[in-house]
Formats: C-alpha cells, sequence, structure tokens
C-alpha cells in the first residue's frame, strides 16, 4: 500500500473574507466555525504573510486528505526476465499519475493581528469536489472503453498496444478519482465497466505478447545478435523468432545489419582497435513503414584482435537491448 500524494496547488480565492487587527475572529482557534464537518474539509494556518499562510492551509487540508486515503500498488512481475522491462514500465507510469491539485479547494478567510502575524482558512465542500470527481470518472470511463474497442480493431499490433497503454494511463487517473471520492463521499460506489487498471495493463501485456516479429540479422556470425534482439523484445513480453516464420507470414520484421573492420596497429601501442557499426529497423510488413530504427556506432580497443572483435560484438549487443527499450517507450507515449 502507498500514500496518495496529493501536492495542493491554488484554487482561485473566490469570495474571500479579510479582517485586519479587529477582534481575531473564531476560525482561527476552530476552524469549522460557521461550517459542517460532515460537508466540508477545513485546515487554518499562520505564516509571515498571505502568501506562507495560505500555501501552508491549502497544504493543511491536503494532508488531511493524505491521511485518509490509501493506494493499492498493482505491479504484475514476471518470474523471469520475460515481460520484465515492461512490468517496470507498467510501474513507474502508475508512481506518475498523482493527482497534482484537489478541485474545489480555496482561501475562504484570512486575519492579520496587530503584531503582523497572518492567518489563512482553507475550505473544500466536499459535494462540490465530489460532483466535479464524479463527473470526471464518467468521462474517463467512456475514453478507456473507447481506446479497448479501438485496439480490437488491430489485434497484435502496435497499433492496438499503444491504445491499451493509453487507456491504462487514463485507467489510473481514474483509480485517484475512485480512492478521493471513496473519502469525500464515502456512499458513494462506483462500478468500473472495465473492472481496473489492472485489468488494463493485463490486457496491455496479452496485447504485446500476441505480437510476433521475425528477426534477420545480417553479420551475426554465432547468433548473439539474434538472441540479444530476441531479448530485448522479450523484455516488453514481445514474441519473436528468428528461423520459424518467414518474413512475409510475420506482421513485424526486425532487421540489423552489424559490420565489423580491423583499424590498422599503431606501431607504437600494444591495443588492437577494431570500429563497429550496429543498425536496426523493425518494419510494418504490410506498408513497409519503420516502426522502429535505430543505429549506433562504437570503437574497442583490446590486447588482442580477437578480444577487440568480441568486445565490439559485446557492444552491439548493449546497443541492441538499450536502443531498443528506448525506441518501444518512445513508440509507446
Amino acid at each position: 500500500m502507498k500514500k496518495i500524494l496529493f501536492a495542493v496547488g491554488f484554487a482561485a480565492l473566490g469570495m474571500c473574507s479579510f479582517a485586519k487587527g479587529a477582534k481575531e475572529p473564531s476560525w482561527i482557534s476552530n476552524a469549522y466555525a460557521g461550517y459542517d464537518e460532515d460537508k466540508y474539509i477545513i485546515a487554518t494556518s499562520s505564516g509571515t504573510s498571505y502568501d506562507d499562510a495560505d500555501k501552508k492551509a491549502l497544504a493543511g487540508v491536503g494532508n488531511i486528505i493524505r491521511q485518509d486515503i490509501n493506494s493499492e500498488e498493482v505491479v504484475h512481475q514476471s518470474s523471469d526476465s520475460q515481460g520484465q522491462n515492461l512490468s517496470t514500465y507498467l510501474s513507474n507510469i502508475r508512481t506518475s499519475t498523482d493527482i497534482k491539485s484537489i478541485s474545489g479547494l480555496s482561501i475562504k478567510d484570512r486575519y492579520k493581528n496587530k503584531k503582523g502575524e497572518c492567518f489563512s482558512r482553507a475550505i473544500l465542500d466536499k459535494n462540490a469536489a465530489a460532483k466535479f470527481y464524479s463527473l470526471e470518472l464518467s468521462k474517463n470511463s467512456m475514453e478507456v472503453e473507447s481506446l479497448i474497442e479501438e485496439s480490437k480493431k488491430k489485434k497484435a499490433s502496435f497499433e492496438a498496444s499503444k491504445n491499451l497503454l493509453k487507456a491504462y494511463k487514463i485507467a489510473l487517473v481514474n483509480d485517484e478519482y475512485v480512492a478521493l471520492l471513496s473519502f469525500l463521499k464515502p456512499s458513494s460506489r462506483h462500478v468500473l465497466s472495465y473492472e481496473s487498471s489492472a485489468a488494463i495493463g493485463v490486457l496491455v501485456q496479452n496485447s504485446l505478447s500476441d505480437i510476433c516479429v521475425v528477426i534477420n540479422v545480417a553479420g551475426d556470425s554465432d547468433g548473439r545478435l539474434s538472441g540479444a534482439a530476441a531479448e530485448a523484445m522479450g523484455m516488453f513480453g514481445i514474441s519473436s523468432s528468428v528461423a520459424a516464420l518467414s518474413s512475409s507470414e510475420s506482421p513485424y520484421v526486425l532487421t540489423a545489419d552489424f559490420f565489423c573492420e580491423d583499424i590498422d596497429k599503431d606501431e607504437g601501442t600494444n591495443i588492437f582497435f577494431c570500429r563497429a557499426i550496429i543498425s536496426c529497423s523493425l518494419t510494418e510488413t504490410a506498408t513497409g513503414k519503420d516502426v522502429i530504427s535505430f543505429s549506433r556506432n562504437s570503437r574497442q580497443g583490446k590486447l588482442s584482435r580477437k578480444e577487440a572483435r568480441n568486445a565490439a560484438v559485446r557492444a552491439a549487443e548493449n546497443a541492441l537491448k538499450e536502443d531498443f527499450a528506448a525506441k518501444f517507450k518512445a513508440l509507446m507515449n
């Protein structure tokens, strides 16, 4: 379980009541003076300026909410490396979707005493906020459903997976809305047609596992680079085949070219160098369009030609894994 983090932002000040030097208002000692505790969340604070007191009071309301709402962290981890990057990727999306402000929260009262000390009272109308978030929840739910339906039109494709990932991100925001609504209006019950963000996460994983990519690597004498390419995709749950399917039978083909050449050795050194280039493109068979493409150059120096070439292959293996991961994330965003 992890606490939902609410970084409370400023709302419109609205109709604030200001007082200066007069008799200290009752709300300073009794935050809920004049308000029903069942209908409002209120916090007061003091500061060296109104701005300082405002920030503390607004944060005070956020702290009240933070103490009462918990969000369950749900991450589907694989038992092995297959899909491991995807699990981490989905987990990182989850931790970046916390609500950054609370709708309807504002400063309603201010007071400055004769000593120049400033006081502020922040108030959140539970019913008004609950109504706003209920509407947002409904709107987001419709968008999630639409994206799921859209993904069904082109199964086993990156396009379908991308739509499902968008749905997942929206579903995560809805998780926060549901948690917030459970606090603002405990009697409300929200049944989501898509069940939960975790269910959407499973759809993302299943969608990627339905994709099959044929791997063709030129210059791969011992199959290490083909293996690295397969591992790179497998870390996101994508299926691949080096020889089982021909490129015409698969919707996607990953083509890579590895080139390595020796560099003339300088007589003044014991180090042998070689230059290597790995170029890679993931192409949609039907259209010939590149979905992902990248290349990387490296220069390796070792005490023998053999060691230098082995280092060049290792660098190419790392490039396939690292660059594919980076390009995949960019594709999905």
